[in-house]
């Protein structure tokens, strides 16, 4: 890699992250040759050699590992170790030390810098910035060397069996590769942190602010959550092996200091920065981190396994909208209970906090995995169960199978098709009153099916148009009603006729009624244009709440 020479003086932070870190990540091997290091088969350096004051980090056993930001170990007891600090005589530096420690990592990858003078107060700040950018990483490296201790021998059995409740299967040899780690005790984490180096009193409030010596994590498996250009640990995961305590949460995750803080945030779904890294945009996302980190040790790239610590939420797909754009796709694959008696209600979830994304996404009916199973399971079937009967070969095919969101609700009979049935019901009752109140007039007001043209009156009811051929172009755009804004005379302010949307919107309903009364579509191509229909509904209440004061126009 060719060397970089800066001239002006420069963020250190940002050089760090932007020059430094990234250029060691691929030169590790040169610019620390004294560890002998050799490219492992998931991206992490292994030591082969090391000075002797490295003797428990297990490098003889392959088991000191490294990144661009500093080593750990799959040993118990030892802590993790910063580059910062390997150059700075194993402490971890503070103000003048801390550019020194900078300038001497950045000559290992040829990063030049002219010695320009920083100030004290803002190089303290900066140092203290660095160090909670890299504690978390330093916290997961202890859970990593605890998984593989005398405590975490129950958490690596479960890992790895193929049997137990919930089991995920990984590959035995490969553990100290993947991020996964364990969490024995608050005491324990406490001790590990300030053994690594983060002794200040700033790193200890941090610490606890975040929530790292909660007694929640006690017992779970751990891992950690980057931010998509993988440059430092935001959050941490943690789940129970086996079964969930029942007043305990499924999975468990970093408090959240504040808004303006990227840490403890669950936008980023967990491995999108290794989808970044191998430049894919055509995901599948999972529940558990476990299960894409399954796939992934199993080979899988394309779609690449992602995952969300529980439902899809809608930052998740802000940041997905954001990473995507238009050049690929999301499929669900979620946990699935054959007879619980919601049990398509967090894929619906899912689908609903992902409908304004402007990429496809597709999801897989959990039921299509059990059939080609074999046959339908009363317990539990995820993704980790298909792949481990069916291999990664057979978890491709599946996607074949992958319907659109629509066509997965209506065919499932689902709770958002039957909300629909229920929105309906409510929005005829009030529409009656609204139509009572609100007599005013417009000058253009129309409802848009697509192939389904709603009449204005009886009198004029042709037969209609089935929905059969609309339903069978995947390209149509989505059902809707569109209420055009008019003009109060004099005024030249836009308002909505609430009124008319109540009586188109009324209306609207009767007549899909009538078509299933007699026989011209069936339900299910009417629950697709119910639930089609709903940004329709949404007008209308926002027009009602904005008319009674609840919110304003600006909402």
């Amino acid at each position: 890699m060719a060397g970089v020479h800066f001239s002006e003086r420069i963020d250190l932070r940002r050089l760090l992250r932007k020059e430094i870190y990234p250029r060691l990540e691929k030169e590790l091997d040169r610019a620390f040759p004294v560890f002998k290091f050799q490219k492992g088969q998931h991206g992490f350096w292994i030591a082969t050699d090391a000075p002797v004051t490295f003797a428990g980090y297990g490098y003889r056993e392959g088991k000191m590992i490294a990144r661009g930001w500093g080593y750990r170990t799959s040993k118990q007891g030892m802590p993790a170790g910063l580059w910062l600090a390997f150059v700075n005589k194993g402490v971890l530096p503070i103000g003048q030390d801390f550019v020194k420690a900078v300038q001497a990592l950045a000559a290992k990858v040829g990063v030049v810098m002219d010695d320009w003078d920083y100030p004290d107060l803002e190089v303290f700040r900066i140092s203290i910035e660095e160090r909670r950018d890299r504690m978390l990483e330093a916290f997961f490296a202890w859970a990593q060397g605890e998984l593989h201790g005398a405590e975490g021998q129950y958490a690596r059995n479960w890992l790895t069996s193929t049997t137990q409740k919930h089991s995920i299967g990984l590959p035995p040899n490969m553990l100290p590769e993947l991020e996964i780690g364990f969490y024995s005790s608050p005491e324990a984490a406490r001790q590990a942190i300030r053994d690594a180096g983060f002794d200040q009193p700033e790193d200890t409030n941090f610490a606890e602010t975040l929530g790292l010596f909660n007694p929640r994590w006690e017992g779970r498996v751990v891992g950690p959550g980057w931010d998509i250009n993988g440059e430092r640990v935001v959050n941490i995961w943690g789940r129970f092996p086996g079964d969930t305590p029942m007043d305990q949460p499924v999975y468990c995750n970093l408090f959240r200091p504040s808004f303006d803080q990227p840490f403890g945030g669950t936008e980023t779904p967990v491995n999108l920065h290794l989808a970044k890294r191998h430049g894919k945009t055509n995901l599948v996302m999972v529940e558990s981190p476990l299960k894409a980190i399954l796939a992934y040790s199993l080979g899988m790239l394309d779609p690449f396994p992602i995952a969300a610590c529980g439902v899809p939420n809608s930052g998740q797909a802000e940041e997905l909208q954001n990473y995507i754009r238009r050049s690929g796709s999301v499929t669900f694959n979620l946990d699935f209970v054959p007879d619980s008696p919601n049990k398509y209600a967090r894929t619906e979830e899912a689908i609903r906090n992902f409908r304004n994304v402007k990429f496809p996404v597709y999801v897989i009916n959990p039921e299509d995995m059990a059939k080609a199973m074999g046959g339908i399971y009363t317990k539990e079937v995820c993704p980790a169960r298909f792949m481990r009967a069916m291999n990664i070969q057979g978890y491709r095919s599946l996607m074949g199978r992958r319907k659109t969101p629509d066509i997965f609700l209506a065919q499932t009979g689902s709770r958002a098709a039957r909300g629909a049935e229920e929105s309906r019901e409510n929005v005829l009752a009030n529409a009656q009153e609204l139509i009572a109140e609100e007599e005013l007039e417009t000058k253009t007001t129309r409802a848009s099916y697509m192939d389904v043209e709603i009449p204005e009156n009886e009198e004029a009811a042709a037969p209609l148009q089935r929905p059969a051929r609309f339903l069978s172009d995947e390209s149509a755009a989505p059902v809707r009603t569109e209420t055009r804004v008019d003009y109060a005379e004099g005024d030249g302010s836009p308002r909505r006729n609430i009124g008319l949307m109540a009586r188109n919107i009324k209306t609207t309903y009767e007549k899909i009624a009538t078509e299933i009364e007699q026989g011209r579509i069936t339900t299910d191509q009417a629950m697709i244009i119910l639930m089609r229909s709903q940004e329709g509904i949404q007008s209308l209440l926002d027009a009602v709440l904005k008319k009674r004061g609840v919110i304003s126009d600006q909402a």
